[in-house]
Order: C-alpha cells, then sequence, then structure tokens
C-alpha cells in the first residue's frame, strides 16, 4: 500500500449551503472558525483524507470530559459539521459532534468528551493521513432502532454523503478511504437480544452504510455494566462481549477493532456502563491505532486487552 503525506490543504467555499434544521447549539473555544491552513503548511504536501462516520450509543457519543480529552492537533484531524454547519471543515476536537442533532438523531447537549479525538491522534500517527470525522451517534438507542426505515441508519448515510460531496467539490483532494467506526450494544445487552437478532440487525446497518460509499465496518467491543449496579446486568454484558468476537470472526465486512473497554475496571467509570475521559482516551488510541495499521498492513493486528497498569 502506498504511503500516504499528511493532509494540508486549503478549504474553499461549497457553492451552496444545505439548509439544516435548528438545534440547540453548544460553542467550545475553537468551534467559531474553519480550518484554512497557511500556504508554508500546503508545500509539497499531497491533499489526501480518509473519512470516517463514528456511529453507536451513549459510549461513542461521548460521556467523559472535554479539557482531559487526547488532543489531535491542528493538520491531523477535522470535523465535517453535517447539520450545523456543512460548508467547512473545522479542526477536530472534543466535544466531538455535539451539535449534530436534528430530528433523526439528537444527543441533545449530553456529548461531553468521546474517543474520537484520541482515534484521529492514534491513526494518524501511523498513516500520517488526517481523518474527516462525522458524528452519528445517540445515547440510549438499540440496534433496531437503527434498522433501515426507522430514520437513524438513514440519516448517518446522509452525512456521510454530505460529507463526500463537500469534499469532492475541493481542488486536488484525493479520499483514499471511506469507513465506519460502530460502538453500540449496551442497550442490546442489556435486554438479552440474541446473537442472530443482533447480528441480522448489524448486518443491515452496515448495508446501508456499504452504500453511502462505506469500505468496512470497524466494532468498538463495548465495556462492562457495573457488577456492584446489578451482577445480572453484569454477567448479560459479558455474553455480549464473546458475541461481538465471534461476529466479526464470522462477519466479511466486519472487524473488531479494540476490545480494552470491556475490561475497564469500575473505578474508571462515573456510572453503571459509562466513562471517565480516560477510559476514552485509552480506548480511543487503541482502536485507531489498529485501524491505521489494518488498513496500512491488509489485517487487523492481534488485539490486546485493556492491562491494568492502564489505569491511574
Amino acid at each position: 500500500m502506498k504511503k500516504i503525506f499528511p493532509l494540508l490543504f486549503l478549504l474553499l467555499l461549497a457553492s451552496c449551503a444545505k439548509e439544516s434544521p435548528a438545534s440547540a447549539s453548544v460553542k467550545t473555544s475553537s468551534q467559531e472558525e474553519s480550518v484554512s491552513p497557511s500556504s508554508s503548511q500546503l508545500e509539497n504536501k499531497e491533499k489526501e483524507v480518509d473519512v470516517f462516520v463514528f456511529m453507536g450509543q451513549s459510549n461513542m457519543a461521548g460521556r467523559g470530559d472535554k479539557e482531559k480529552a487526547t488532543p489531535c492537533p491542528e493538520g491531523h484531524g477535522y470535523e465535517f459539521r453535517a447539520i450545523s454547519d456543512p460548508n467547512k471543515l473545522y479542526d477536530l476536537e472534543e466535544p466531538f459532534g455535539v451539535n449534530e442533532n436534528n430530528s433523526h438523531i439528537n444527543d441533545g447537549t449530553k456529548k461531553t468528551g468521546s474517543l474520537v479525538s484520541s482515534f484521529c491522534e492514534a491513526y494518524y500517527q501511523i498513516r500520517n493521513v488526517p481523518i474527516i470525522g462525522v458524528s452519528a451517534s445517540q445515547g440510549g438507542t438499540s440496534s433496531t432502532q437503527w434498522q433501515p426505515g426507522g430514520g437513524m441508519v438513514e440519516e448517518a448515510a446522509s452525512r456521510l454523503s454530505d460529507c463526500l460531496d463537500y469534499l469532492y467539490s475541493l481542488d486536488d483532494l484525493s479520499i483514499a478511504h471511506i469507513e465506519m467506526v460502530w460502538l453500540q450494544g449496551e442497550n442490546d445487552a442489556g435486554n438479552a437480544v440474541g446473537y442472530e437478532t443482533y447480528k441480522n440487525n448489524l448486518q443491515n446497518i452496515v448495508d446501508v452504510m456499504k452504500d453511502a460509499g462505506v469500505e468496512h465496518c470497524f466494532t468498538i467491543q463495548i465495556g462492562p455494566y457495573m457488577a456492584s449496579e446489578s451482577q445480572e446486568k453484569h454477567d448479560l454484558y459479558e455474553i455480549f462481549h464473546q458475541n461481538q468476537i465471534r461476529m466479526a470472526e464470522e462477519m466479511e465486512d466486519i472487524d473488531l477493532c479494540s476490545i480494552k473497554l470491556s475490561g475497564v475496571p469500575e473505578s474508571m467509570m462515573h456510572d453503571k456502563n459509562h466513562f471517565y475521559q480516560e477510559a476514552y482516551n485509552i480506548v480511543g488510541l487503541d482502536a485507531g491505532a489498529n485501524v491505521a495499521k489494518y488498513l496500512e498492513e491488509g489485517a487487523m493486528p492481534e488485539l490486546v486487552p485493556f492491562q491494568e497498569e492502564e489505569a491511574s
């Protein structure tokens, strides 16, 4: 596979703006300004990017702390805001996707810090290619809610398509890969959804996204349910962990890219199934590096579980 060099390119305004529905807007320190790299940054650089849509429920949306998130430096990753401002790119920062709400996917103002910035930074360090990230996540959702005809997966596909249309409108830009990252299943695990049902649901979701241009689905194993809160739910989550490994082995379009979250201790959890930012950072760095290696080498590296020394 050929080596890709960093993206550093001049951003052009799209010829027409997409009308987006009104929604609550949460501003962070640098979310006011679009990306505008200098001419010196552009010199002798190939303008290639990879596009990723980040999909799932609350642990993909992120319930951490943006101030403690792994930074993704300028030029290492960007966000395409399909709903709040689809006419430019923004430097990628947390909380990723906080304003990307409409009637189909709406997480309100609950996004506080996710694994996306760490994923993109780890990915860049290996591939030397920035990710253009698209947010499509909402807490509490089941795989049934994501089924074709329900509006959510169609919305994710639409956001991805809008991103691709915008990028194709830019001069001298090459899109090397179009991928999806899926972190979802807590709802299904807690409700004891069976293996075949979930497998079929996930395949339906991936099929829609492939029609929109996605090449492959990378899944992140869900975390634990606090045993101190409910041993029954904890055990159901562990069954789901094994089902996720089996699905990745059996499904052609899906690869598991991180198993670390399932081993995170309760000391890194702030409620029954959500995590402090440190855990999101660890998982994002692991998943991003593994996906980058997969695309570079054509095979997923051996996945390493959470290590006790990773807990601070």
